[in-house]
């Protein structure tokens, strides 16, 4: 199997992770999703001003799932509606469950949600909530990496907001990393490798909410047919969040030291990274520049001009 190990045998099993399946006295089988805190921010879009989103930090969402009703509430905390305001707690309504028969992700969607005890001071819309069970494998080692889709609207008397729960960390199964030599040569061509992970992390400053940076890894890659696969990483990149995602874009031609397991790759380096997520969706593209000349000066490896298109779905293809 590729990187990327998800099946309706899966689903249970790791479902058991992050929540307790289990049957009450009258035999219904529930379980509770934990999103939030560490594991994402909220990008908030007042309507009113559509071209200046903004983060709050630490939300926590809390799903209670009744598998044998077929539904799904959902209960948030340290939701703010204004960069500065107070954190609000809702929760809302139940919402149906339904189970895809294509991802197996779990799957909650309503609209016009009056909170409890909010009646005439606040409406949801437009609620979606969707989780797929996934487990990556890199360097042979299986890990857990579920992926959550969240955003909603909120409106009061005066605003209306849009809001989505970005994740910090994003994992992708790359199909196509395609290189190509800067300099080519007459025989040189473009190399296709398909059997990698790309890893991204936000992480917010300390001291402004605003801003974020990334990091980007590169699990089990390769940029020709004769390299063997290395595990590298950028760090503290410049990150642009908007009301749909997010982009990094560095500065032109400047030189980003690189990082594997043992630390920093002398005279190794990455360069011209741009990289836009669509957040909740996932799909991303990337590209940027290597060199790895100085990874095996016996046999160099060309710099070359790398490019990829990233999404959460599945390997299109097997490597045995």
């Amino acid at each position: 199997m590729k990187k990327t190990i998800l099946s309706a045998a899966l689903l249970v099993p790791a479902i058991t992770f992050t929540s307790c399946l289990n049957s009450d006295g009258d035999n219904t089988q529930k379980t509770t999703i934990n999103y939030g805190n560490n594991m994402c921010f909220n990008v908030v879009t007042d309507m009113n001003d559509p071209e200046h989103p903004f983060i709050t930090t630490a939300p926590n969402y809390i799903i209670d799932i009744n598998f044998t009703e077929g539904t799904g509430v959902m209960s948030m905390s340290n939701i703010k509606f204004t960069p500065n305001g107070s954190n609000l707690t809702y929760r809302l309504p139940a919402m149906p469950l339904t189970i895809s028969n294509t991802d197996y992700s779990y799957n909650l969607k309503g609209s016009l949600l009056t909170p409890e005890g909010q009646e005439d001071q606040i409406m949801f819309n437009n609620v979606s909530f969707s989780i797929i069970e996934r487990s990556i494998s890199i360097s042979g080692q299986l890990g857990y990496a579920p992926i959550y889709k969240l955003d909603f609207t909120a409106s009061n008397l005066s605003n209306n907001y849009k809001i989505s729960a970005f994740p910090h960390s994003y994992y992708f199964p790359a199909d196509d990393i395609i290189s190509t030599p800067l300099n080519p040569e007459s025989d040189d061509e473009p190399y296709t490798y398909n059997n990698a992970v790309v890893r991204i992390v936000l992480t917010p400053d300390k001291t402004d909410s605003q801003k974020l940076t990334a990091s980007l890894t590169l699990f089990d890659v390769k940029f020709n047919s004769s390299m063997s696969t290395v595990t590298l990483s950028a760090e503290n990149l410049p990150v642009k969040v908007d009301s749909n995602g997010f982009s990094i874009t560095t500065e032109e031609d400047k030189k980003i030291e690189l990082k594997d397991a043992a630390g920093v790759m002398k005279d190794c380096s990455i360069s011209n990274i741009k990289t836009r997520t669509f957040v909740p969706q996932g799909n991303t593209t990337m590209s940027f520049d290597i060199d790895l000349e100085a990874l095996n000066p016996q046999h160099p490896i060309k710099p070359c001009h790398v490019n990829a298109s990233l999404t959460y779905t599945y390997p299109k293809k097997d490597n045995n």
